[in-house]
This record gives structure tokens, sequence and C-alpha cells, in this order.
């Protein structure tokens, strides 16, 4: 359950970096449309918008967007604030592929500890036999034993 929690936790971070990387690249977009002059239709908001990175973008939601780049808003948390749907919008893409980056750091994190695991098993096994083996020997014949006194009390 704890582990669940935290990879819905993951995921969700993962989104919003998401989001944000494609509202990057939106951004990138639009500057390239105030270069071309095509930019003005946009704040107007007329129709959808399809962008490289986020797909079709509504009328009302494209202008909101456009609106933040030109006054320079580029963080997520301030977009959000500003069009808090825009997360919902994108929610199913974002899931998909916020839940496959999530799922792939797990597994590389998992195969980073198995690897380590199997260094320090390796490198214990190492130490093992590198360390000295003690034997018992055994008596060796010209050893003095000690010699038990015997005596004669009876005759």
């Amino acid at each position: 359950m704890l582990i669940n929690k935290k990879k819905e936790e993951l995921i969700k971070a993962e989104k919003e970096k998401i989001l944000q990387e494609k509202i990057n690249e939106l951004f990138k977009e639009f500057e390239e449309l105030q270069v071309s002059g095509k930019f003005e239709g946009i704040l107007k908001g007329e129709k959808n918008f399809e962008s490289k990175s986020m797909g079709s973008i509504g009328p009302e939601s494209v202008k909101i967007l456009a609106k933040a780049f030109q006054e320079g808003i580029k963080l997520l948390p301030k977009i959000l604030e500003i069009l808090p749907e825009l997360l919902e919008q994108f929610d199913k893409e974002l899931e998909k592929e916020a839940t496959e980056r999530v799922d792939k750091k797990i597994e590389e994190e998992k195969k980073k500890m198995e690897d380590n695991q199997q260094k320090e098993e390796k490198t214990e096994e190492i130490r093992q036999e590198e360390q000295p083996k003690v034997t018992e020997n055994p008596i060796l014949s010209n050893e003095v034993k000690p010699e038990v006194n015997s005596t004669d009390s009876g005759n």
C-alpha cells in the first residue's frame, strides 16, 4: 500500500514534469509564430491550435497559454493558477507517459540495487577466499608427550 502511494506520487510529479516539458516546447512554437507574425491569431483564440508537442489545444486554452507566454509566465505552477484545467485536459496522455517513465525508473533502480547486491556478495566471497585457513595440526610424533608416572603402591 505504501509502495502504491509512493508510486502514485512519483507518477503525479512525472506528469507535471512532462507537462512542463510540453509547455516549454509549445512556447518555442509560439516564439516561431511571433517571428512569422502569426501569433496574433492565437491571442484571439479563434480556433483550435495544433501543437507539435501538445496536440490539439482548444481555443480558450491556447488563448490563455499565449497570454501567459506573452507575459513571460513559463513555470507550470503559475500556469496552472490561471488555467487549472490544463492538467486535466491532458491527463490521460500524461498518465500513460508518466507511468511508463516511472516504471522504467523503478526497473532501472531495481536492477541497480540487484547489481550492487551481487557485487557485494562477490566481494564478500573474495574476502573469505583470501583469508588464511586455520587448520588443526595433528600431534607430530617427535613432539614431547607428558609422561604418566605409575608407582607401585601395593608391592
